[in-house]
């Protein structure tokens, strides 16, 4: 703590060298949602503002692939969504997650409903790191993270050879 002038300043530490990962998407969302409250408390609740989609945007759970020697799993976050609500779809080079949720409470007109409630849906492809074979794949959810792993085909394996140096 610092005192300037009979007033005290704290400073906040930042945790050094780690990365937080940026998603423009959550930002933009996030801004929406704070001008849709700004302006809903300076001029009211508007019959408008429910035609308006909740988002703008469409909604991308956040997502990491491991290309390890032996498979390549999917971590997504999908909070909320029970595993009847996803659906995948697995090539030998890509693999689709869609998923929808039912509104968790009945549409009422008098009621305020938060984003969080609403009826939600999304759907992404991605191209993986190298062959799997999807008939023998796995899939698991469990508090609101969705893992799946795609084993490699025998081709798509690492293997070590040993090249023989020559010299000229």
């Amino acid at each position: 703590m610092a005192r300037n002038n009979g007033q005290t300043t704290t400073l906040a530490r930042r945790d050094a060298g780690k990365i937080a990962p940026w998603n423009p998407v959550e930002e933009l969302t996030s801004l929406r949602r704070q001008m849709d409250d700004l302006f809903t408390r300076s001029f009211g609740y508007t019959q408008l503002a429910q035609l308006m989609p909740a988002d703008g945007m469409p909604f991308e759970p956040p997502c990491e692939i491991h290309n390890l020697p032996d498979k390549v799993q999917i971590f997504a976050a999908v909070p909320g969504f029970k595993p009847e609500e996803i659906q995948i779809e697995a090539t030998d080079n890509q693999v689709k997650i869609t998923g929808e949720r039912k509104a968790l409470t009945k549409e009422n007109e008098n009621a305020e409903r938060g984003w969080l409630s609403r009826e939600s849906r999304f759907s992404f492809t991605y191209d993986l790191p190298g062959e799997v074979d999807p008939n023998k794949s796995k899939a698991t959810v469990h508090d609101g993270m969705l893992t799946l792993e795609l084993p490699k085909t025998a081709e798509t394996k690492a293997k070590t050879v040993k090249i023989a140096i020559e010299q000229k």
